[in-house]
């Protein structure tokens, strides 16, 4: 989120991230405008793109905006009703598969109200080689999300792949 929004301000828009703004707090940085997510209501924009949580297009809130966009980076949206779901212009998942998902656990969408992209980054921070290991499993998620099922699962991985190493980060 961080990175598409600062590119959408390289493109001249006026861009407004409502968030828990961390360590450096309120501000503007690289163009984009961040604010404390308690101030995320009676507001106008052209376009309202919420991230992960279906609730932040409830109308009680009192966004206006052009188009709505709830952007899912999650196996299914958080919070997503069919209200709700009525007030996105289109919903953005990051895969075909994320979108049969999605589709799966949200019977009451319309497959043309999904729409595939992908999640922006600087491809420069990524410019280093770096001696891969094919044994090497690298989690980076928050525990909840997979602790219980790599647990399970590990035995089984090292059974197969007796050399296999998980880093958790």
């Amino acid at each position: 989120a961080i990175e598409m929004a600062k590119r959408l301000a390289a493109l001249g828009n006026k861009v407004r991230v409502y968030s828990s703004c961390g360590a450096m707090g309120e501000g503007i940085y690289d163009g984009v405008k961040y604010l404390l997510t308690e101030k995320y209501h009676d507001l106008k924009c052209d376009v309202l793109i919420a991230s992960r949580m279906a609730e932040a297009l409830s109308e009680g809130l009192n966004i206006r905006s052009k188009k709505r966009y709830l952007w899912t980076h999650d196996v299914v949206p958080k919070g997503l009703t069919p209200e709700l779901a009525k007030r996105a212009d289109k919903i953005l998942v990051l895969s075909e598969w994320h979108k049969e998902n999605v589709l799966k656990y949200n019977p009451y969408l319309d497959a043309d109200q999904i729409e595939v992209t992908q999640n922006g980054l600087t491809l420069s921070r990524f410019d280093v080689k770096v001696e891969r290991n094919p044994h090497k499993a690298v989690v980076s998620s928050s525990p909840d999300r997979y602790l219980p099922a790599l647990l399970k699962i590990w035995p089984q991985v090292r059974a197969e792949i007796p050399d296999a190493e998980l880093h958790i980060f």
